[in-house]
């Protein structure tokens, strides 16, 4: 679809009024405030730690409300993601919403079998066919971890 082509009014569902948003904002402030989370990584545990969260203990990190609102606040309020050839494919503005896949099924519906099963590096590609076909999903991720693929090559 060319992006001239897209309306300018997309009717949007809303889930949660203001007050309710903001309700479940207030508690993840304060459960990462408060209780805090585990960072692993050495590298994004030190940025995290330079930018004013605290150790709490070991790899268990305190974010202060303030650096979650100061990030929103720098956040741009628009950005384009391009396609793998360098085309303008989803101008992320003005509420547009754009669908697509989630990401990282470990296990499948075989749809031979119909038994649950691992994922193998066909069923991604047999998603990424689907997905390449349904004229509404504007992107694809990575879909699957699939079983026969060293980790190390994925």
């Amino acid at each position: 679809m060319d992006l001239v082509s897209i309306p300018t009014f997309q009717p949007r569902m809303k889930v949660l009024n203001r007050e309710q948003a903001l309700a479940i904002h207030t508690a993840a402030l304060e459960i990462l405030e408060k209780t805090g989370f585990k960072m692993e990584h050495p590298e994004a545990r030190g940025m995290l730690c330079d930018a004013g969260c605290r150790v709490l203990d070991g790899d268990w990190l305190q974010m202060p409300a303030c650096l979650v609102d100061d990030a929103l606040r720098s956040a741009p309020r628009q950005i384009v993601l391009y396609s793998q050839d360098g085309t303008r494919a989803m101008p992320l503005a003005d509420n547009q919403p754009f669908y697509g896949t989630g990401s990282d099924a470990t296990f499948t519906l075989d749809l031979e079998t119909g038994q649950r099963r691992r994922t193998v590096l066909e069923d991604v590609a047999r998603f990424a066919r689907l997905v390449d076909g349904l004229e509404n999903m504007a992107f694809a991720m990575s879909m699957a971890n699939p079983q026969d693929v060293p980790v190390a090559d994925i």
